[in-house]
């Protein structure tokens, strides 16, 4: 999955795209609109003000199939919750600092939070995690696979965080010579 661009004003979109021709586009002020599609010709389109329409379509003319269901809550600061199939939860919630997390799959997480200083945590795979901030001194860690960490600090934290990163590669050599023995 291509990483989401992310802007952080109101007004401002947030896309997100779960595979080709599947994009999500999110926009963080009230009265913007929430688009999002499931596929071509499936199109969800959400608008967040009261008294302001939701339509959804799974497929041209086709209803809401049961068992999947989409529940929606008009007013801002009210979480907008979409599951797209057993498993597969889409939560999202319109207010400033309100975590929006999506989920493309068991395992594959992506949570993000609008606010300065809140995380944003994205996972590319089981034991893939990376997860970024957005104030200086708080810690960039990335991991390209597992147990290949790379950890960047913006700030003061980044002497500590390196300390942390040797100890943890200190513990990970004694176990290859453990398990070697």
């Amino acid at each position: 999955v291509a990483p989401e661009p992310i802007s952080r004003g109101p007004g401002h979109p947030i896309s997100q795209s779960e595979g080709p021709g599947h994009p999500i586009s999110q926009s963080e002020g009230p009265g913007h609109p929430i688009s999002q599609s499931k596929g071509p010709g499936h199109p969800i389109s959400q608008s967040e003000g009261p008294g302001q329409p939701i339509s959804q379509s799974e497929g041209p003319g086709h209803p809401v199939r049961p068992g999947h269901p989409i529940s929606q809550s008009e007013g801002p600061g009210h979480p907008i919750s979409q599951s797209e199939g057993p498993g597969h939860p889409v939560s999202q919630s319109e207010g400033p600092g309100h975590p929006i997390s999506q989920s493309e799959g068991p395992g594959h997480s992506i949570s993000q939070s609008e606010g300065p200083g809140h995380p944003i945590s994205q996972s590319e795979g089981p034991g893939h995690p990376i997860s970024q901030s957005e104030e200086p001194g708080h810690p960039i860690s990335q991991s390209e696979g597992p147990g290949h960490p790379i950890s960047q600090s913006e700030g003061p934290e980044r002497e500590r965080e390196r300390e942390r990163e040797r100890e943890r590669e200190r513990e990970r050599e004694s176990e290859i010579e453990r398990v070697s023995d």
